[in-house]
């Protein structure tokens, strides 16, 4: 089962505030995959610099997946 959520950090977060630092004001996403119980994993992604639209996000992570060797999935 595929579930989608959206959810926006409050300004001022500094977790966000950190990732744009880091990014240098470029566009980024950052991507945390969890295990879950048989082959199951949730993913979630925090994106900043400009991403704004989620067919961008659900792009970014589809090709994120299919680029992961077979044996190499989470």
């Amino acid at each position: 089962m595929t579930e989608y959520k959206e959810s926006k950090a409050p300004d001022g977060d500094a977790r966000l505030d950190m990732l744009d630092h880091l990014a240098n004001g470029e566009p980024w996403a950052f991507i945390v995959a969890k295990d879950l119980p048989g082959d199951e994993f949730n993913l979630a992604v925090e994106v900043g610099g400009g991403i704004r639209d989620a067919a961008t996000v659900r792009a970014l992570l589809t090709k994120t997946l299919r680029a992961l060797p077979e044996d190499n999935h989470v």
